[in-house]
């Protein structure tokens, strides 16, 4: 077997960039880095807050229990263990210009979360293996705010994965408690790609790609290009359809993914 056939097996690998542009108006997404000083508490009232980094977590910031048992000898130990809910809180600042725009709090990996912004609830997420995001249009407006995260490595993460899976046992990542990753609020126009993937074709070298957009209002006369690499297809927009097809062929001359070539395709919309 060739090496090319051998590739029929496989997919193009994608690094997938997200950007919509309709009638030449770019809307690339504009960012706010909330990595630094965060206060930290046991409580919502922020009672006895102490200050802490992230992202981070409550073992990096040397926050909890005091970890006296010296016995354990098949696996390390943590200095300190904490379970239960924690809450992070901040002050943010909206810049004039976001204001209209969809604002999106991003947590690229935590434990099941809440949130809050100037003391009102916004809502809760479970997952424990991808990011958490929060729409927080409506509540964030040009000026100061205070977003708060309440963190639950207790009660809220099912017994039988804290105790058996390799997202929680301490033989491998612990049952910790924190954000780490990424942490940012996002800012893009309100008719925004709210999604994109790609589905490779190998022997037509080619990819069908699917973007949804945020809103199905107001898109007579406006178009959506979509590409990949210097390939484009140009879609019009109607209103009352929010999805939006199209195949994108590379040519013969494509290259495929191999361990030794690891070609990626950038896909924009």
């Amino acid at each position: 077997m060739t090496l090319l056939n051998g590739l029929k097996c496989s997919v193009f690998m994608l690094l997938m960039c997200f950007a919509l542009c309709v009638n030449g108006v770019n809307a690339r997404r504009a960012t706010v880095d909330l990595a630094g000083e965060w206060k930290f508490s046991t409580s919502l009232a922020g009672d006895s807050a102490i200050t802490v980094k992230l992202p981070g977590t409550t073992d990096t910031n040397g926050v909890g229990v005091i970890n006296d048992n010296h016995g354990e000898t098949a696996q390390l130990t943590r200095r300190t263990t904490f379970s239960g809910k924690a809450y992070y809180s901040r002050a943010v600042d909206i810049p004039t210009d976001w204001k209209g725009r969809h604002i999106t709090l991003m947590l690229e990996r935590t434990r099941p979360s809440e949130v809050w912004v100037d003391g009102a609830m916004i809502g809760s997420c479970r997952y424990l293996s991808t990011p958490h995001r929060y729409d927080l249009s409506e509540a964030l407006s040009p000026g100061r705010h205070i977003i708060t995260v309440m963190v639950d490595n207790g009660n809220a993460i099912p017994e039988q994965i804290k105790s058996s899976s390799h997202a929680c046992t301490e033989s491998t990542q612990t049952n910790w408690n924190g954000i780490i990753g990424r942490i940012e609020l996002q800012a893009v126009n309100p008719l925004h790609v709210s999604s994109l993937s790609a589905w490779p074709d190998v022997d037509s070298r080619s990819f069908k790609v699917v973007a949804d957009l945020s809103d199905d209002k107001s898109l007579n006369g406006k178009s959506m290009t979509i590409g990949v690499g210097d390939r484009r297809v140009t879609l019009p927009l109607r209103d009352g359809v929010r999805r939006y097809e199209a195949v994108v062929a590379l040519g013969d001359t494509a290259s495929l993914w191999s361990e030794w070539t690891p070609v990626r395709h950038i896909v924009t919309a």
